[in-house]
């Protein structure tokens, strides 16, 4: 039986061409249709087809059309990136609302990823990859908003579990089109990790692949980023497009500018800014806003997920240049966190004023007190040791790399393959000691770690909040030891104002143990002696072929606290003064360095400071290795010998 048509007057001039099908199993129409009363009434399992025609539909949709196309035209403005929306006030991006200001905090219950709404294969991948039986404050809170396609902006402090929060929702909701563009040319990624550091964007594909291991194979992780060959990243992106690509910004402007990645991001669906408050701290905002200009000249459509443990107003302009709709802000309280510090609870926070003379001795006396604790108690033990730079730890490594127990050395100046061997090797160690800088504070996952020493003053009090960060990790407790001089007293005083920090002597530190008595001094004294006669020992050692060794690290030392004058309140004057006590006590040099006048002036100290330094003319110290004896050893010549003269 043919169904009649009926023709019936549009209700609103936005209405267009609509199809309804309405079955009914009595006489009359559907409730949710409402159709004249001449209509013949279906009865049975009859279906009535209804359909609305509007006189101005065509209009409406050229109308509708020109208004989409006006809303997704990207607009360039003083170099800035910003977008035609609703919201948008003067051309300056996204402008939040009271409403949209107003931050959810999650307050629900933990829930199970088997009661979530993920594929089955996801879920055998958390439970046997992973062994994660319960999602996080922050999964549970990023899972349904990411799912629904809204741009979220999330405030969430490190170790909270970020790195799981966006990926599993993001590999939810793409994995089925990341299979069919896989299979496609050219080449698309449809997901995209910005990372401040080359450890955080590792363990972004390290992640990502656990979580796609029993989801067809053709769907992986990659990552872009520097200290590794650019042909490396172009031959797997050709081979195998991946679903997730992590990238630190500098290598990934690289490959879009000069090795044919423009193209590569057409498609994307989303992007994720990880940590986007360190992005900036780190220098990366040119960057940043290089690529965003180029992601959004090619997108009009794109879901944004911005991560940070910190929203000053530079990462909420930033968030306003990424978002291409109104964000979601989501802010996740810790109930093991104080509000007001941001230090986890479960970590015992002491800071230990010393000399100078007795850093290093009493660094390795507490390393040693707090392995033997471990033992007693028969427990592993990982310990961090934070220095302010990257030649400090390589210098303090040297100086510890003949002691019992298994050291790790960990820095910005090393080769990329050799920082990812090392990283990984102490993440699945149960024991050892990390020498390390700041690349590894912040939002890596070390699980195990019991003790964490910072030798040396961090940059900031938010940096030492991430260096604490390190222990104390999924509910486990650790201790965090601050070691001083009496000239840094002020920065912690001041900066680290509010922190439950506990002042402690280092007879309490070593004697915390129970090896060793408190009362009894001579035995706690004893100790640090011992300690202090291997430091002593070890630089003999050192200093045997190159007596000046150790002046890179005073110059490193110099130019860090350089950049904290105001911080400590302390003058040029006094900084010089700081650093040649630092010179013939810590590094146990008889004279502080000769320095050039080059660097004194990079350095801006004036001529009251010159007075205080030694200063040579000439720029550059001899090597270590040209005042080293040589071997009176002539290598043979391998040059062919002259043909005998012919005989007549």
């Amino acid at each position: 039986m043919r169904l009649p048509l009926i023709r019936r007057a549009p209700t609103t001039a936005a209405t267009a061409l609509r199809l309804v099908r309405c079955k009914t199993s009595s006489p009359g129409a559907h409730p949710a249709t409402s159709v004249s009363s001449t209509a013949p009434a279906a009865t049975g399992t009859q279906a009535t087809w209804v359909r609305a025609v509007s006189t101005s539909a065509r209009a409406d949709r050229a109308a509708a059309a020109a208004a989409e196309a006006r809303e997704e035209q990207p607009l360039l403005k003083d170099g800035k990136l910003t977008r035609h929306h609703p919201r948008l006030a003067r051309g300056r991006g996204i402008e939040f609302t009271k409403d949209e200001k107003r931050i959810e905090s999650g307050d629900q219950a933990p829930v199970r990823f088997d009661d979530m709404n993920m594929d089955v294969r996801l879920k055998k991948a958390l439970k046997q990859d992973f062994r994660y039986a319960e999602a996080s404050l922050v999964q549970s809170m990023c899972f349904d908003s990411c799912l629904n396609g809204d741009d979220v902006v999330l405030k969430a402090k490190t170790g909270t579990g970020k790195t799981l929060g966006f990926l599993l929702p993001t590999i939810q909701k793409h994995f089925r089109d990341a299979r069919k563009m896989a299979r496609q040319k050219p080449r698309r990624v449809p997901v995209l990790v910005i990372a401040p550091t080359r450890e955080l964007a590792k363990q972004a594909e390290t992640e990502a692949d656990r979580l796609l291991r029993y989801l067809p194979r053709e769907l992986r992780a990659q990552s872009c980023i520097g200290g590794t060959p650019r042909g490396v990243s172009m031959k797997r992106l050709e081979r195998v497009p991946p679903m997730v690509l992590a990238a630190t910004p500098g290598r990934l402007l690289d490959m879009i500018r000069t090795c044919g990645w423009e193209n590569v991001f057409d498609d994307l669906r989303v992007l994720v800014l990880d940590e986007a408050d360190r992005l900036l701290d780190m220098g990366f905002r040119k960057e940043i806003e290089q690529i965003l200009q180029h992601l959004n000249a090619r997108q009009s459509k794109r879901q944004t997920l911005l991560f940070s443990a910190t929203f000053p107003p530079d990462v909420e302009q930033m968030a306003k240049l990424a978002c291409l709709q109104p964000p979601k802000m989501l802010e996740v309280p810790d109930a093991g966190k104080d509000q007001e510090t941001e230090t986890a609870s479960s970590v015992t926070q002491r800071a230990v004023e010393v000399q100078m003379d007795s850093l290093l001795p009493s660094l390795h006396s507490m390393i040693h007190a707090h392995i033997a604790e471990r033992k007693l108690q028969r427990m592993p033990s990982k310990v961090m040791v934070f220095f302010p730079t990257a030649v400090q730890t390589q210098f303090f490594s040297t100086l510890f790399e003949r002691d019992s127990f298994k050291l790790y050395t960990l820095h910005s100046r090393m080769q990329q393959s050799k920082r990812d061997r090392i990283s990984g090797t102490f993440r699945t160690a149960k024991d050892g000691v990390l020498f390390t800088t700041d690349v590894s504070a912040r939002g890596i996952d070390y699980p195990g770690v019991s003790l964490v020493v910072q030798v040396g003053l961090p940059s900031s009090r938010e940096q030492y909040v991430h260096r604490v960060g390190r222990t104390g990790r999924g509910g486990s407790k650790g201790v965090a030891v601050m070691l001083t001089t009496p000239q840094e007293g002020t920065f912690v005083k001041s900066e680290l104002k509010g922190l439950p920090i506990e002042q402690q002597s280092m007879h309490d530190i070593v004697s915390a143990n129970g090896l060793v008595d408190a009362s009894n001094t001579a035995a706690v004294d004893a100790m640090i002696d011992e300690s202090r006669a291997f430091i002593a020992k070890r630089y003999d050692q050192l200093r045997k072929y190159d007596p000046e060794r150790g002046s890179d690290t005073y110059l490193s030392f110099l130019g860090h606290y350089r950049g904290m004058l105001s911080t400590m309140k302390m003058s040029p004057q006094q900084l010089v003064d700081f650093g040649n006590a630092y010179a013939t006590d810590a590094l146990m040099l008889p004279t502080p360095p000769v320095l050039s006048q080059s660097i004194l002036a990079r350095m801006g100290l004036d001529n009251k400071s010159l007075s205080r330094v030694r200063v040579s003319s000439d720029r550059r110290r001899p090597h270590a290795h040209s005042r080293m004896p040589r071997r009176q050893h002539q290598r043979p010549s391998r040059a062919r010998k002259p043909r005998p003269p012919p005989r007549y």
